[in-house]
């Protein structure tokens, strides 16, 4: 379990070992592959140290931000330039020469290099919030209004997405357009919405449980009606982000979940993801293609190259945002009808400026966070912007406090729903937000009339 008081005094020795083995790791390869292969080493290093020095201490905790950014930033980062290196992979729509494809690489991960060292300034370098100490069974769950506002909330969502169904033509049409579900979902951003309520349904009756020695039953039926009408949404993610939030209130709430167990999920989350890409990737052009060019060269894994078109393509295509795009979720759920001038998230302005077919098709990527950053204030904003980030998390991780074996439930499932935040290495703020602020904020009414703080003695306790 972690230790929040050692945690700082190994962030020196966190920054010798990266440094350390990022100098000799990238010396070697300079010397024996380029000075790209050396790049993307010194990132690697410099991702891998916060999480081998805390599971050296046992202090990792698997559902921290730093973990599971700087896991998913290997992933994502690490893992795709080595692709575009070793397989000479590259966007031949702004890249036909691999001269100038290694450039751009080059400094895509210099600034994710840079980018990561001023997020891990911010996550252990800055002043903390002060937080009053959590009192133990400090909350008291009405069980009644739960199941009201989960069905409430499950009836929402269904009722949304039949809505859907019918303005597309009906079931069968409806699921001939899945694949470009953004169609179905132009200029109806509230209905987007409403359909995430059954996750926070399923994740209010779950933290409402998890505290007793077992599950019921019945249980397992609602998450079972809850998959199925996210699957009927056609993503991957709608799927995943749920049941990624349980194993996290699991994890703190009901007992910690071992390094095995969590390997296991890892693996069949990522066959998941692997096997939606493979899907993906059936057209006759791919015909001859083998397994990792299907995985690799498109679908979630195109955050690093993306990140390499925006630092080619702003401000010379596109022009600075100066921070529209985060304004865009303020004003997502706003119908388009009523607010026709609304900006886009970072992914709309990317795929529609530089990807206009892919835009006409209702089809979109992510320049992940740093190509927002860039896209919005530049090289500078990467850098100050990462800074803000890593402080963010930290302050998250402090306030909420999941670790902490007497923080109150409800605080736990806050924690757990903005989870996504984390996986910036993938996500834009918009994207993000649609996976977590669009689930938090039904779930957010919920805890207010469900979790009650406790009174003894006419004093109200567990305020936090």
């Amino acid at each position: 379990m972690l230790n929040a008081q050692r945690l700082p005094r190994s962030v020196p020795a966190a920054a010798l070992v990266a440094g350390a083995a990022g100098a000799g790791i990238a010396v070697v390869s300079s010397l024996y592959g380029g000075v790209t292969l050396a790049l993307v080493a010194l990132l690697a290093a410099v991702l891998a140290a916060p999480i081998v020095w805390k599971w050296a201490r046992s202090e990792l905790d698997f559902f921290e931000p730093l973990t599971i950014f700087c896991g998913s930033a290997l992933v994502y980062w690490v893992g795709k330039a080595l692709y575009i290196v070793l397989r000479n992979y590259g966007v031949e729509e702004y890249f036909p020469w691999p001269e100038e494809r290694i450039e751009y690489l080059n400094m895509a991960l210099i600034y994710a290099t840079a980018g990561t060292l001023l997020m891990f300034v911010g996550y252990f370098g800055l002043p903390l919030p002060k937080r009053a100490s959590a009192q133990p069974n400090s909350e008291i769950w009405s069980g009644r209004r739960v199941y009201g506002f989960v069905a409430i909330f499950i009836v929402t969502g269904i009722l949304a997405i039949g809505y859907i169904v019918y303005s597309a033509g009906g079931p069968l049409r409806y699921l001939a357009m899945l694949p470009a579900r953004g169609q179905m979902f132009e200029g109806k951003g509230y209905l987007m919405f409403l359909s995430q309520w059954p996750s926070a349904g399923l994740l209010l009756l779950y933290t409402h449980f998890a505290g007793r020695q077992r599950v019921p039953r019945s249980f397992w039926a609602v998450f079972a009606l809850v998959v199925l009408v996210s699957a009927s949404q056609g993503g991957r993610a709608a799927i995943l982000k749920p049941i990624l939030a349980m194993m996290a209130v699991a994890h703190y709430i009901r007992k910690p979940i071992r390094g095995r167990q969590l390997l296991v999920a890892f693996c069949i989350v990522v066959l998941f993801v692997l096997a939606g890409n493979y899907l993906r990737q059936m057209g006759e052009e791919y015909q001859t293609a083998g397994f990792w060019d299907r995985v690799y060269s498109r679908g979630d894994f195109d955050t690093m190259d993306s990140f390499m078109v925006t630092l080619k393509n702003v401000p010379s295509v596109v022009p600075y945002q100066l921070g529209m795009t985060y304004l865009a979720v303020a004003v997502g759920p706003i119908p388009r009808a009523v607010f026709q001038g609304k900006p886009y998230g970072a992914a709309g302005v990317y795929t529609s400026r530089l990807y206009p077919s892919f835009w006409d098709s209702h089809c979109t990527f992510s320049p992940g966070i740093l190509g927002e950053l860039y896209m919005n204030f530049g090289g500078a904003g990467i850098l100050l912007g990462m800074l803000v980030y890593g402080a963010v998390l930290r302050w998250v991780y402090a306030l909420f406090a999941p670790h902490n074996r007497a923080t109150k439930p409800s605080l736990v499932l806050i924690y757990a729903m903005a989870i996504p935040f984390f996986f910036g290495a993938q996500m834009d703020f918009f994207t993000v937000a649609q996976t977590s602020l669009y689930v938090l904020a039904p779930a957010l009414i919920g805890l207010k009339y469900c979790a009650k703080p406790l009174r003894i003695g006419g004093i109200r306790q567990g305020k936090s």
